[in-house]
């Protein structure tokens, strides 16, 4: 309980330094926000909560109402696999789409069939782009690179997803991954929202975390309906370095994305929401 004080503390002190406006007001309105809308200070100036009315503030779905609806849907083990990537890729193996190593146990024979490529070094747990590192396979031997990954902290070590070519034109350095959030319910899987997320800046992964840019999907046709933002509440009508335009863009092989998320989800009832973060078999699903 302690080191989550702690860490909330440290959050209203960052978060509030950012925001304008006399900074008492601005740490009591985002405690007031906190226990009225479950919102974290992540939440109140990525949100603009600052500058909201309280009925655009209840239809945010904030982060304490996000881990009511996790605790409501997904069973008590659900975090040990949804937080745990090598319990992911192996509860998921079906769906994943690329080969998935044990950073402590990965070996040169392991990554010797994708020699001169890319692999990407996730830790075991967290997110938002955090410690994560790229291989190139040709700039490395294979023993200096397992080296390498071996001293990293517990993680997985996975191949490089080749995308779909139109995926890639967005930005062709990084990965540009879907984001699908779904809801089992009494046999039926309902999509709630969709997300496309683009590398920018030259960044070798894309993560609206880590200075990427994302924008809405019509979950129904597959089409990108918002302009493109980032956490910094810049707004992007095309992309900055391909220059393609977000609003219009059709993303490739969206049915089959629907099915695989619909079908995923029901083979694994328990766990409604946090395995599409990691992007798996929807960023799969648009990948040759």
């Amino acid at each position: 309980m302690l080191g989550k004080a702690k860490y909330i503390l440290n959050e209203i002190r960052n978060y509030s330094n950012l925001i304008e406006g006399h900074r008492s007001a601005v740490i009591l309105d985002m405690l007031w926000c906190g226990l009225c809308y479950k919102a974290s200070p992540s939440n109140y100036y990525h949100f603009d909560f600052r500058h909201t009315t309280h009925s655009e503030r209840k239809s945010f779905v904030t982060h304490g109402i996000s881990c009511k609806l996790m605790k409501k849907y997904n069973s008590d083990a659900a975090p040990d696999i949804l937080y745990n990537k090598l319990s992911f890729a192996a509860q998921f193996q079906q769906y994943y789409g690329r080969a998935c190593f044990n950073s402590k146990t990965v070996s040169v024979d392991d990554l010797n069939p994708y020699a001169g490529q890319r692999v990407i070094y996730k830790p075991l747990r967290g997110g938002q782009g955090r410690g994560i590192h790229v291989f190139h396979l040709d700039h490395l031997s294979l023993p200096d690179m397992v080296q390498q990954i071996h001293k990293l902290p517990d993680g997985v070590v996975e191949s490089w997803v080749s995308q779909h070519p139109a995926m890639e034109k967005f930005s062709p350095s990084s990965v540009n991954p879907i984001r699908l959030q779904t809801i089992y319910s009494q046999g039926n899987v309902h999509c709630i929202c969709a997300t496309l997320t683009v590398g920018c800046n030259g960044t070798e992964f894309a993560n609206a975390s880590a200075k990427s840019l994302f924008a809405l999907i019509d979950v129904n046709t597959g089409i990108v309906t918002t302009d493109g933002c980032d956490y910094d509440n810049h707004l992007y009508i095309k992309h900055p370095e391909s220059n393609i335009f977000f609003k219009g863009f059709q993303i490739p092989n969206w049915d089959a994305v629907l099915r695989v998320a619909s079908k995923s989800s029901s083979d694994n009832p328990a766990h409604w929401i946090c395995w599409m973060g990691y992007c798996c078999h929807a960023r799969w699903c648009c990948t040759y």
